[in-house]
């Protein structure tokens, strides 16, 4: 980094955004193993720093070593997947390549004793096993006989995908599950359990479909990791998977070349361009969280003063422009089910197209059940992977960095989006705005609306209200103490009457963001 950037490079705004704990001088922050790891998988610093530094060595096994470290920190210095020797073993594996790549060759023999261990230790519990000495001894010999009679199940072992965990969740925003029902029996069918005493036994893996009423519902369990695959469906949504740690797997629609949205009118309209659109012109938006029907629109339509009528449906926006309720629409621009000059309506603006979703797996996973799970869903047969099943396929990772940035604008400039009637102007004074990040310290109700107590990160201790119906499209959570510790990000309106506001009303779901 000193070569690359100067010696300050540890002024960075990235640099300092990561690191944690209070905020260091000149001498830079504590590069320990958290840090050191952290700033290597940066994809601002990976590419133009270390991957040519690091030869035969990839992101993923830098991230496997950054969740190794996390493990160890949250479990009072143990890893749980250390009690396999498989996981461990690669693990270790993982380390000594990184050393070696770093020239460190006395850490290197300290990992080699360390992975003659765990070998030794191997064949010292196997030998006991054979010799009658484990508790587990009877049912291994059991086995053995078993297995004398049934040598197929022994191949059937050795060739089928194994996985360490007995459940799978697959998640989807996509509230029509049937089309991944036959993928989740095909899943049930070819997975069986890595422990061989249970495979003999007859478990098998459990395969479970979930979904869940809203994007940012499915973006809260994300956030959480309580899917361990997951079909974005939606450009959102599969951003969204990225930046939690998901590793993606392949593409969602791949014979279907991606949609822009558009922003249209009726062709017998006096609205011919975006130019037309007056305070009085009344523009039906769709779900606050969809990329072609409110955030790209947002940003198209961004300056001009115009009357909102949102929150609504493909066919309820069509209906809406079609009938008259509604001067302009907004919609995704995609040929197989919406073609706008056949249906009479006239295009006023058109977007550049959206990246495609995703389908991913978790980073809860192991290396190894990531691996078999990858290599599992991208082998099965193309009737259970095609348009009217789970319709996905390899594809190469979308490229997310304009969406995200339109996003954060909407998010943004949404603390001055009025809900009334009346019409409203898509700007928002800088002036005025507060975007800010800070802690839940405490969550209480009054009447319909929820208060969380925030501490800011710049030392503001300030009150948010949100009504509860709001906030239950926004997170996922049993009870409203559950919402104490989590991290929020909030775009507010400061009163310019009052310097030391302390009290905010968030009134739209872009405002408010949160992460376990």
């Amino acid at each position: 980094m000193t070569e690359k950037y100067g010696p300050r490079w540890h002024q960075h705004r990235h640099i300092r955004k990561i690191t944690p704990g209070p905020p260091y001088g000149i001498e830079g922050p504590k590069l320990d193993p958290y840090l050191l790891l952290k700033i290597i998988d940066q994809s601002c610093y990976w590419q133009a720093v270390f991957a040519e530094r690091l030869p035969g060595i990839s992101r993923w096994s830098i991230d496997s070593l950054r969740d190794l470290r996390n493990r160890i920190a949250h479990y009072d210095g143990k890893d749980p997947l250390f009690e396999s020797r498989e996981q461990a073993e690669q693990l270790v594996i993982t380390i000594k390549h990184l050393l070696h790549a770093i020239g460190s060759a006395r850490n290197v023999a300290v990992v080699e004793s360390i992975h003659q261990e765990i070998r030794r230790s191997y064949w010292q519990q196997l030998k006991a096993v054979l010799l009658g000495r484990h508790p587990v001894s009877p049912l291994v010999w059991l086995g053995i006989v078993a297995l004398g009679v049934g040598s197929w199940r022994v191949v059937h072992y050795w060739q089928s995908p194994r996985l360490s965990q007995t459940k799978i969740v697959i998640g989807s925003p996509n509230q029509r599950l049937d089309g991944y029902e036959d993928l989740a029996v095909a899943l049930e069918q070819r997975l069986i359990p890595d422990n061989f005493l249970a495979y003999l036994l007859g478990k098998n893996i459990d395969v479970e479909l979930q979904t869940d009423r809203s994007y940012p519902l499915a973006v809260s369990r994300l956030r959480s990791r309580q899917w361990d695959v997951v079909f974005g469906y939606s450009p959102v949504v599969s951003m969204q998977a990225l930046e939690a740690g998901y590793r993606h797997v392949g593409v969602m629609f791949p014979h279907n070349p991606g949609y822009a949205a558009i922003i249209f009118s009726r062709q017998d309209s006096d609205i011919q361009t975006l130019g037309d659109i007056r305070p009085t012109t009344t523009v039906a938006l769709g779900d606050p969280f969809s990329a072609s029907k409110f955030y790209l629109p947002f940003t198209m339509l961004q300056g001009r003063s115009l009357t909102l009528m949102k929150g609504l449906n493909n066919r309820e926006i069509l209906d809406a422009v079609r009938s008259g309720s509604a001067d302009v629409g907004v919609a995704a621009a995609d040929p197989s089910y919406f073609n706008p000059e056949k249906q009479g309506f006239r295009v006023l603006a058109r977007s550049q197209r959206l990246p495609t979703s995703i389908v991913a797996t978790s980073p809860n996973l192991s290396d190894r059940d990531r691996a078999v799970l990858t290599q599992t869903l991208l082998s099965l047969p193309e009737e259970l992977r095609s348009a009217d099943k789970a319709n996905f396929a390899a594809g190469p990772e979308p490229d997310y960095r304009f969406l995200r940035r339109v996003i954060e604008q909407v998010r943004a400039w949404s603390a001055c989006l009025e809900l009334s009637d009346a019409p409203i102007t898509f700007r928002c004074p800088p002036d005025q705005l507060w975007l800010t990040q800070g802690w839940v310290d405490a969550a209480a109700f009054r009447g319909s609306a929820v208060l969380l107590e925030v501490s800011t990160v710049d030392g503001r201790n300030v009150t948010l209200q949100i009504d509860r119906s709001l906030l239950d499209q926004l997170v996922a959570y049993r009870e409203v103490p559950d919402l104490v510790g989590r991290r929020v990000r909030v775009s507010l309106l400061r009163d310019g009457t009052t310097g030391n506001q302390q009290q905010f009303t968030v009134l739209n779901l872009n405002q408010l963001e949160f992460w376990d």
